[in-house]
């Protein structure tokens, strides 16, 4: 349950809040918010003055001002007209019940740039997308499928439901009364709302208002590349709800172009394709005028944008373009160092950047595994100078993995790229060096060393799920150097049980399951049994059913691909296992599994 609020005392108002006034009740006074409005779910607004937006009035009640809160002794800022936006988003993100037990937290510093002509941007964006009616469809129609999987259900009919109040009660979802929204229209406000679902999947916890992504609408709206890019995440985001059940996906490879032939037949899940196909064109367009003229400011903004083209591509199931952006976006962060720090843009040193930071350098690293090795080159200096960006954001970040471990591939990586140029032997010993280090990692110590295990209580989750990225970790330098495989001090079978018995251990409900995609694969990868690659088939498909992002059907069909390659070897007589690493790095796969 909620805290309470103080009870009235020292700190109790000399008057009653607006809202008691209004409705005549007798007010406990207690600040900074009255528990009469606290207790009955709305949003106190306060005992100091009033600020009143003459010009906006709701259509429903045409003659009643709609009002803004402030200090008394502060004006009407840019920065309170933001707050007052996060939170109309935020009440709106949430059903009733939902928002009596949320609170609001400060805005993460926004940026003061204002792009040219802003109502004019807005204006273009709502006549490019979809119109109202074509959207209207979401609230009547459910998948083809009439599968009565309560989880899936579960989660249509809560998309669903925050559509509907989002478009219901005493406002009108045409017109903004805020000035910052006032220009979108429905389309446009519904995928900007849409986004908060989105930010859900890329933090371990969305609680308690803790999720710093939900902070960037209101930088975005100041900025039309990441404008645009927040509407096409949605829209591609809200296609893949309205995907095939997986149960009902196919036994073959191509699971992921099957789950496209179905979205071209579905009107819904179709229009949100090409809304977002066309927002996200928009973004290119922006971005490329962004990095004609970039500095230092300009360079944090761009960073942050490459990382949300990238989600885009993670979150689709084609997964076109993903190196490109990450490869543009390496070029960008090898310009970043400590030093950047002290006089940088308002995107830098705040939760926002920290996080984006963070995660690129997972998507780098995790990334490179799957691919020829010498890109996990190029990274390496990037990830080494800045990994206390990844321990500021652990408590934040979606993958559960200790930075120390996570730091291993890409040694392991340059490893692998000097084998024939240097002696084995040396590359052997650094080999089994680097799998001792990160066995013998305490874990314990990590996870005490979070502050947010003391309020989500998820000591054990994160445990086996950052068990089985440390055993995975050394899969990978097994793998990658085979020559050591000999000298290690555990075996491929020996990890591969290890993955197995502590994912058997975090249920589908966990918060860090979302965040395990990537050892799932690698254990998977090295399963030649029926009944073990089904179990992670299952696992990665219930994974796909909570986080509907593209690269997890991904992950499937390159196993099944894996899996083609072993069985194919087996049958043509070969008598040794073959090194599924290898045989995707010659293969020239391209795959993205964070």
């Amino acid at each position: 349950m909620p805290v309470r609020p103080p009870a009235r005392g020292r700190d109790s108002s000399a008057k009653a809040c607006h809202n008691c006034r209004r409705r005549r009740l007798r007010c406990d006074r207690s600040r900074p918010t009255c528990n009469k409005c606290f207790i009955s779910g709305q949003e106190c607004l306060g005992y100091d003055r009033l600020f009143v937006w003459t010009q906006w009035t709701n259509q429903d009640k045409k003659h009643e001002p709609q009002t803004l809160v402030a200090t008394a002794s502060a004006p009407v800022t840019k920065a309170a007209i933001i707050d007052a936006t996060v939170a109309t988003i935020s009440n709106n993100n949430t059903s009733p019940l939902k928002q009596q037990k949320q609170k609001k937290t400060p805005l993460a510093a926004a940026s003061t740039i204002v792009s040219p002509d802003p109502k004019q941007q807005t204006r273009n964006l709502d006549r490019h997308l979809s119109a109202v009616n074509g959207h209207q469809l979401v609230l009547s129609q459910r998948p083809k499928h009439e599968s009565k999987d309560s989880d899936w259900e579960e989660r249509i009919d809560i998309h669903l439901e925050e559509w509907a109040a989002l478009t219901s009660g005493h406002s009108s979802p045409g017109r903004s009364l805020d000035p910052l929204f006032e220009d979108f229209g429905l389309p446009t406000k519904r995928y900007l709302h849409h986004f908060y679902r989105v930010t859900k999947d890329i933090v371990a916890h969305d609680d308690l208002f803790i999720n710093p992504f939900r902070d960037i609408i209101p930088i975005a709206l100041t900025h039309p590349v990441l404008t645009n890019i927040i509407i096409a995440s949605s829209a591609i985001h809200m296609a893949n709800l309205y995907q095939s059940h997986p149960r009902d996906l196919p036994e073959d490879n191509g699971i992921g172009d099957h789950c496209i032939a179905l979205r071209a037949h579905n009107h819904t899940a179709n229009r949100f394709v090409l809304d977002g196909l066309l927002a996200k064109q928009r973004a290119i367009t922006h971005m490329r005028s962004l990095l004609s003229n970039i500095d230092k400011e300009s360079r944090n903004l761009a960073i942050t944008a490459a990382f949300f083209f990238v989600n885009i591509e993670l979150i689709d199931i084609s997964q076109a373009g993903w190196k490109s952006h990450l490869e543009g976006a390496s070029n960008l962060l090898a310009t970043l160092s400590l030093d950047d720090e002290t006089d940088a843009g308002p995107l830098m040193k705040n939760p926002i950047f920290d996080n984006v930071l963070a995660n690129f350098f997972i998507y780098h690293i995790l990334g490179s595994t799957l691919m020829p090795t010498t890109r996990c080159v190029q990274v390496k200096s990037h990830i080494l100078n800045l990994l206390p960006v990844l321990r500021r954001t652990q408590s934040d970040s979606y993958l559960c993995c200790p930075p120390f471990i996570l730091a291993t591939i890409p040694k392991a990586s340059e490893l692998a790229n000097q084998i024939g140029a240097r002696p084995d032997a040396d590359i052997i010993n650094e080999a089994v060096a680097l799998i001792n280090e990160t066995r013998n990692y305490d874990l314990k110590q990590w996870i005490a060393s979070i502050p947010s295990v003391v309020i989500f209580n998820d000591a054990t989750d994160r445990e086996h799920v950052a068990a089985s990225h440390r055993a995975a970790i050394c899969l990978y330098v097994i793998r990658a150097i085979p020559m050591a495989a000999a000298a290690a001090p555990v075996t491929a079978e020996d990890l591969v049980g290890d993955i197995f018995m502590h994912m058997s251990l975090v249920g589908k409900d966990d918060a860090h399951f979302k965040g395990a995609a990537w050892p799932l694969f690698m254990a998977g990868a090295e399963c030649d049994d029926t009944e073990r690659r089904q179990w992670v088939m299952s696992r990665l498909m219930e994974m796909w059913s909570i986080v509907p992002w593209g690269y997890i059907l991904k992950s499937v069909d390159m196993l099944r691909r894996t899996w083609t390659l072993q069985d194919a070897k087996k049958e043509a007589g070969v008598a040794t296992k073959s090194n599924w690493l290898q045989d995707l790095w010659s293969g020239d796969y391209d795959c993205l599994i964070v």
